[in-house]
This record gives structure tokens, C-alpha cells and sequence, in this order.
């Protein structure tokens, strides 16, 4: 809890300091675009014996009238209304969680799979150049990969420095029993000497990132992401599982071809 309470000091004082900014939420939640480019993705693996994973990779982001996709999301908004300055909706949303493995290396070699999964679901939403964005969100498997779910919470807070928009996120993440058991328990089937069994409840993870764009000029972007997640201890005394931590970064040139 002393590291939670430390975030949230942070990004208040962030929104004391510098106010969130409405030429940011326009720029990221609200107006049409169409931006691509290439991109690299750099991410180190929980698991046991499992090499860092790095990968070229293509950027899209997109939005048009009420639908928009970034990253691993895309989403629906499908009711929105404006209330003293604050606007509120809801989205159906489609995740890509990238997780787990599917070649499995040294001592877990002899390990199942942990694939992809793609998960569906709802999210209630509220933003204001007041305060940020506040987004609640439960998606479930839709693919029968692991059979769960997972509610977040998200907020950011979009801040312009000239050339700059940079967007501190905080995150907590509630996996179900299935979905934390899938990728970090231990089956009967895959106990062996000195790996027993190993059955994980509810976990909640905590998310810390920074998104940062910078504009070159009028059509081009440098975009980066750095997403640092503290797991669950129920997920850091798994025998699969040998950091207790998770950092990711990527880095992109994009073109805006609005």
C-alpha cells in the first residue's frame, strides 16, 4: 500500500503542477486519425529459463466516428453524454493479451503451452481536462484459451510540454482463478520433482506506464511506451515464475494521415 499511496501522490501533484490538458484528450480520445508506422517492442519474461522477447512490430492507431483501435484494443463507443464538463461512456471493447508462451524453454520445456488469448467486454468510462481519464473495464475469454476474466481500473493523465504529449498511466488489475491459473499455476499433469502443484486464487496486479509522443512536424510522431506491472505475490511464488516484476518498452516512428 505505501507504493500505491506513493503513485497517487505523484500524479496528483502531476495535475497540481501541470493541469491535464483538453488540447491532449482531443488529441488522443476524441478527433478521427489514422497513424502508422514501424515499431519495436521489447519485453522481458516472468517465467522461469525464458529469454527476453523482442520484436519489430507495425503501429496502427486508428479512430473514426465512434470506433478506435491502439495497440492490443479496439473498442465500440456505443453511448456517450456530457455533463458538467465531464464526459461519460461506454465502449465494447476487444483485447489481444499476449502472455505466457508457446515454445517453452529449459526447465520448462516440459510444460503445456500458455497461449493468446482474445477477450471481449465492457468498459464505463469518464474524462475531463480537469482531472484525466477514469476507465472500469471486465473482459472475459472469448476463445476458451484460459476461460476467465479481468477487471481494471485505468487512469491517465494527458499533459502537453510544447512538442510533447506524455500520458502517466496507473492500472489495477483483478485476474480470476482461471485466468491467473492458466498462465502461472501448475497442473497435477506438470508437478515433477522439485515443482509441485500450484493453484493461484484471485490475483490483482499493479500497473505503472508512460506513453510519450513527440511531434516531428505536422504528419510524424516518435511514440514510446514504457509499462512496468508488480504481479501478484500468489503469482510470484509460483514455480514457474521467476521475476517478481514485468517491464515492457517500445519505441515507433508513425506517419498521421490526418
Amino acid at each position: 500500500m505505501h507504493k500505491l499511496s506513493s503513485v497517487l501522490l505523484c500524479l496528483f501533484a502531476l495535475m497540481t503542477l501541470y493541469p491535464p490538458s483538453l488540447q491532449a484528450l482531443d488529441d488522443i480520445f476524441l478527433s478521427d486519425k489514422l497513424e502508422i508506422g514501424p515499431g519495436i517492442s521489447v519485453r522481458k519474461s516472468l517465467y522461469v529459463d525464458q529469454e527476453r522477447f523482442t520484436q519489430a512490430v507495425p503501429i496502427v492507431v486508428a479512430k473514426y466516428e465512434n470506433f478506435y483501435a491502439e495497440g492490443d484494443k479496439a473498442a465500440l463507443i456505443f453511448y456517450d453524454i456530457e455533463l458538467s464538463e465531464i464526459t461519460f461512456w461506454t465502449e465494447l471493447i476487444a483485447l489481444y493479451r499476449q502472455q505466457g508462451f508457446t515454445v517453452p524453454q529449459g526447465v520448462l520445456s516440459d510444460l503445456n503451452d500458455r497461449d493468446d488469448a482474445v477477450e471481449m467486454g465492457v468498459a464505463l468510462a469518464m474524462a475531463s481536462e480537469y482531472f484525466g481519464l477514469l476507465n472500469l473495464s471486465l473482459a472475459y475469454d472469448v476463445i476458451q484459451t484460459h476461460k476467465g476474466y479481468e477487471v481494471a481500473l485505468n487512469y491517465e493523465i494527458p499533459l502537453v510540454f510544447e512538442d510533447w504529449i506524455i500520458r502517466p498511466v496507473f492500472s489495477i488489475r483483478q485476474m480470476s482463478y482461471n485466468l491467473s491459473n492458466y498462465y502461472f499455476g501448475v497442473t497435477n499433469s506438470e508437478a515433477t520433482v522439485g515443482r509441485d502443484p500450484y493453484t493461484i486464487h484471485n490475483a490483482t496486479n499493479y500497473v505503472y506506464g508512460i506513453d510519450m509522443k513527440y511531434l516531428i512536424d505536422e504528419d510524424w510522431r516518435i511514440t514510446s511506451n514504457i509499462e512496468w506491472t508488480k504481479m501478484d505475490e500468489t503469482i510470484t511464488l509460483s514455480p514457474v515464475v521467476e521475476h517478481s516484476t514485468n517491464l515492457q518498452f517500445s519505441i515507433a516512428l508513425i506517419y498521421d494521415f490526418f
